[in-house]
């Protein structure tokens, strides 16, 4: 919901300098295995960085869903554990199309 307001706030300012395509958006969506998640939450928190309880972290993984099928913008899923690399190459594959 946020996003779809985002992506058409932006689309709008787009547009309104005097173009009148539609603004051309990808939507990544990185998904992480909870428990790898919470480690790198933990390595953060112990390091001075911001971060949460356990319980605060469980139910906002449960609550959780995927991006797939939500938007009408084209949607790229790639897995957050994968190296940084591996990523930039999917998006930008996926844009070159």
């Amino acid at each position: 919901e946020n996003l779809e307001y985002t992506i058409a706030h932006l689309d709008k300012q787009y547009k309104g300098d005097q173009n009148d395509k539609n603004l051309s958006v990808l939507v990544v969506n990185m998904e992480v295995d909870p428990e790898i998640a919470w480690e790198r939450v933990d390595r953060r928190q112990s390091a001075g960085g911001h971060g949460m309880t356990r319980e605060k972290f469980d139910t906002y993984t449960t609550k959780l869903q995927s991006l797939n099928g939500q938007f009408q913008h084209q949607t790229l899923h790639v897995r957050a554990e994968q190296p940084v690399e591996n990523t930039l190459e999917q998006v930008l594959s996926h844009i070159s199309k």
